[in-house]
């Protein structure tokens, strides 16, 4: 966790998750070798959380009005954009470009998300991170009880 804190990526993160998988959480190998590189490549939830909270916190610091049709508009963009995130650093601000068109946010706001976004991506990756593993022991313990 504290890796995936200080590197703010699941990738970086993710030779220190297999070793912690064998010596500390005793998954074995086969199960950790498949789980974390998956999840870490697909699992993006803390992201998606940040980029629907990013697109309504722009719109109100710029007063802009946002309905229901910006909000199902921004939601598709930003799940859609969550999928593709890359595993580095601010890679959400970056993928929120689509959302601000799709809604017709400024984007300009981009600007203001990438000074605050370093803070908020420590803590979402080391929450992506802790998801991962956890999705391990919850796939080694199915393994176990076959």
């Amino acid at each position: 966790m504290l890796m995936g804190f200080s590197a703010t990526s699941s990738m970086a993160a993710l030779p220190l998750m297999i070793d912690a998988a064998d010596r500390d959480l005793q998954i074995p190998r086969p199960v950790s070798g498949f789980v974390l590189p998956l999840a870490a490549s697909l699992n993006r939830g803390g992201s998606a959380v940040f980029q629907a909270i990013a697109v309504v916190f722009v719109a109100r610091l710029y007063g802009l009005p946002f309905g229901v049709g910006e909000m199902l508009a921004a939601g598709a963009a930003v799940f859609l954009a969550s999928l593709t995130v890359a595993s580095v650093p601010s890679a959400g601000v970056i993928s929120l470009v689509p959302a601000f068109q799709s809604t017709g946010l400024p984007i300009a706001g981009l600007t203001i998300l990438l000074g605050l976004d370093r803070i908020s991506d420590m803590f979402r990756t080391m929450t992506n991170v802790t998801g991962h593993l956890a999705s391990a022991v919850v796939v080694a313990s199915f393994e176990n009880r076959k």
